[in-house]
């Protein structure tokens, strides 16, 4: 019986290496709208109807944040949907459907400060932190869904692959085939938390992975998902709502907007009949008065000024003895 491998983000480099791996199994392709919350929510609908188990999950999607906060339809930060939000509702939207392993390719993350109540960074949004909160995210998304389906979950950094790289990196980058090699042999592991940077494993029995960490960032995820669908029903209810006007209503309101475009236009006929002549005594009228309005705000300063004040003290001195 084939395997069953759900691929996320497989028009990358990582997906294409984890296609190339699994060429012998059944493979399914997520690749569009992943930040799109109302759309992943169906696909996992439709996933959990078509099958009843998927042997392996591989998010291999990763999107780097932009400089200024930008934000989707659903009022979410786009990276933090498209790299932590869709994670977390195709993995626990699958949840026991899942039957041997969760693979996230993305980089790791240090013991950061994790902003529960703004997961988003609304409130101090910036380009490097945000990208460094994301990971932090992720490997706490990674800690929990172990810990609520007891499935193998495995974290990968792969490092920096030459399909990637940049031109200064390009020559110490590995192909992607070669740098998913370390990843192959942890599928065969018991079911646990694996958290591995290239090929050093990392140990998540430290702080930075406590599970009640992890359980906060779960709740307040769930919680803000809430938020959003709420807010994307209330926009639709009001895009489909039309209430019916009476035809002496819609008649009134035709003659006041016929009314103020009339007015509108006679408004522009009048200004573009001026001649240049009214035009330029216009312009000198205003700049004699803003040339008076200035000379009385000095004579008024020379009179506020007080005597001697920008003598020097001899002057003064001898001033005063006349």
């Amino acid at each position: 019986m084939t395997e069953t491998i759900l691929i996320v983000g497989s028009d990358n480099a990582f997906g294409r290496a984890v296609a190339e791996h699994f060429s012998a199994s059944t493979i399914i392709r997520l690749d569009e709208q992943l930040h799109n919350i109302t759309f992943l929510k169906q696909q996992v609908e439709q996933l959990k109807q078509a099958h009843d188990t998927i042997d392996y999950v591989f998010f291999c999607h990763r999107e780097k944040a932009t400089s200024q906060w930008t934000t989707t339809e659903e009022n979410v930060e786009r990276a933090f949907a498209y790299n932590y939000v869709s994670r977390h509702i195709i993995s626990y939207g699958l949840g026991d459907r899942i039957t041997k392993a969760v693979v996230s390719i993305h980089r790791r993350a240090k013991d950061e400060t994790v902003y529960v109540r703004d997961l988003e960074l609304k409130d101090s949004y910036q380009k490097s932190k945000a990208n460094t909160h994301i990971r932090r995210l992720m490997d706490l998304w990674a800690v929990h869904f172990h810990e609520k389906h007891g499935v193998l979950t495995i974290g990968f950094d792969p490092g920096t692959v030459k399909e990637r790289a940049s031109f200064f990196t390009a020559l110490f980058a590995k192909p992607a085939a070669v740098a998913f090699e370390p990843l192959w042999p942890l599928l065969e592991e018991e079911p646990s938390i694996v958290l591995v940077n290239g090929s050093e494993r990392i140990d998540t029995t430290d702080r930075t992975y406590h599970p009640g960490k992890a359980y906060e960032v779960f709740m307040e995820t769930s919680r803000k998902l809430v938020v959003a669908q709420h807010t994307q029903n209330v926009m639709q209810a009001k895009a489909t709502t039309t209430v019916a006007k009476p035809i002496e209503a819609e008649v009134a309101e035709t003659e006041e907007v016929t009314e103020l475009n009339l007015t509108i236009e006679a408004t522009k006929a009048a200004d573009v009949h001026k001649t240049p002549i009214v035009e330029a005594n216009e312009t000198a009228n205003w700049k004699q008065q803003a040339f008076r309005q200035r000379k009385k705000r000095m004579q008024q300063s020379f009179a506020q000024r007080k005597p001697f004040a920008n003598r020097s003290k001899f002057t003064q001195r001898k001033k005063l003895l006349k």
